[in-house]
């Protein structure tokens, strides 16, 4: 079985000892350092690296504001900015930051939800009206400490430096599954592959930092999460395409418990505008928003690259609907809702995402 490409490497930079701009910076230029070792070091035991990326703590909004002219980073390396609280976010520093490529994650909505996502959703709106693509750089966060995690926008350094490191592999776990014709031998193999990888960070000198990973089987366009599921014998929108997904976490959690070094999220995730066979499903109108909303009870990130008709009170809604799903599943979710003028099935072009159809809510 071939390795698994590492969907990314995440640095997580230190949290500065001072407010001080020089002290970021050089956190920043550590962590461009390290990453690019990284990758070097991984790629001489035969991994592919698919991104980079930099993740900062949770800094002031007057230190981002100065950061944001001084960050020099190649844009072969994701940067986030880090989680920043509703009432300090507005219109001009959001686009500020993602104008320039990088992301962001909106805390405080639990504070109060009616409130705050009335706040949220017009903010996103002004966001995408200037460029739907900016709009995938947000998200919002519902959790109470940041989420460290590989996972971009909701991704905020603890403040402590480590790495972490995500893997794209839903064609392995489907290809095992139909080679096995067992969930439990599926287990057994992925466990041995984690260990291996556990392993090669070792022997790369990796461990030299805090190192962990987040075990979330996340798609990238043929590399289908939907595809795993329906292999189970579960189709999507239909019946039983929930327990699919029950299956799989369950699966993901039984590794975790075998191989520890577990962060983030660690979960199966449907990222609808990341997902092809989501994205068809899309253009047949065969799903709606509220159909990923439901999935969201079992899987993580739920409501996800959703590309919908710009509507701020129904956004607004979409939020608190979120918010009660997070409620009662107590687990970290992340909304990133792409608001665009158009109606359900209309194209639009999402840049490196690609042709993606608006679908309804």
């Amino acid at each position: 079985m071939d390795k698994p490409v590492i969907r990314s490497i995440t640095i997580f930079t230190y949290k500065p000892t001072t407010s001080g701009l020089d002290d970021v910076i050089e956190s920043l230029n550590m962590a461009q350092e390290i990453s690019f070792s990284t990758e070097k070091k991984l790629k001489e035991h035969g991994y592919e690296v698919f991104t980079k990326r930099i993740s900062l703590p949770r800094l002031p909004v007057t230190l981002i504001r100065k950061l944001l002219d001084k960050i020099e980073l190649p844009k072969l390396i994701l940067l986030s900015v880090g989680g920043i609280d509703v009432t300090h976010i507005d219109h001009e520093l959001a686009l500020d930051i993602v104008s320039r490529g990088y992301y962001f994650s909106i805390y405080g909505i639990s504070r109060n939800p009616e409130e705050y996502s009335h706040t949220i959703s017009r903010l996103i709106h002004k966001v995408a009206e200037e460029n739907p693509v900016y709009a995938t750089q947000i998200s919002v966060s519902y959790h109470h400490n940041p989420l460290e995690t590989p996972y971009f926008p909701d991704s905020t350094s603890s403040g402590e430096l480590g790495i972490g490191f995500s893997f794209l592999y839903p064609t392995i776990v489907k290809t095992l599954l139909e080679k096995t014709g067992s969930l439990t031998l599926t287990l057994e193999k992925l466990e041995n592959i984690f260990r291996k990888i556990i392993d090669d960070i070792r022997r790369s000198g990796l461990d030299e930092y805090r190192f962990g990973i987040d075990y979330s089987i996340s798609p990238w366009m043929e590399e289908s999460v939907v595809s795993l599921i329906e292999a189970l014998g579960y189709e999507l929108g239909k019946p039983g395409f929930n327990y699919g997904v029950y299956l799989i976490n369950n699966m993901i959690n039984q590794i975790i418990k075998r191989t520890g070094h577990a962060m983030g999220y660690n979960e199966l995730m449907l990222p609808y505008a990341e997902d092809a066979l989501l994205i068809d499903a899309g253009r047949r109108q065969k799903i709606r928003a509220r159909d990923l909303l439901l999935y969201t009870s079992t899987c993580v990130v739920g409501p996800d690259m959703i590309v919908v008709p710009a509507e701020q009170n129904l956004l607004r809604q979409f939020l608190l609907d979120t918010y009660s799903i997070w409620m009662l599943k107590q687990k970290p979710l992340s909304a990133r809702i792409i608001p665009v003028n158009g109606s359900p099935g209309d194209e639009v072009d999402l840049g490196k995402f690609g042709k993606v159809y608006v679908i309804g809510y």
